[in-house]
């Protein structure tokens, strides 16, 4: 039982995933989580209190990030 309740920290972990044509994060939004970006166009220029996995044909990040940074396009 006890170990059952140890392990609800990492249970309940949260991310944020954002997909299509156009995914973003706009300026002004902050985030305090991970954050997964898929499609065409990416756009993150809010803050996120996390790492950030971008993947898209064009990808432009301009905000800040406290975490790590991973893109592929």
């Amino acid at each position: 039982m006890a170990a059952c309740l140890l392990a609800i920290p990492l249970i309940t972990y949260g991310a944020e995933f954002r997909t299509g044509e156009n995914p973003s994060h706009p300026a002004g939004e902050t985030m305090t989580e991970d954050l997964y970006m898929a499609g065409g166009t990416v756009t993150s220029a809010g803050t996120v209190r996390g790492d950030v996995l971008t993947a898209g044909g064009n990808i432009l990040v301009s905000g800040i990030v406290t975490g790590d940074l991973m893109a592929a396009g």
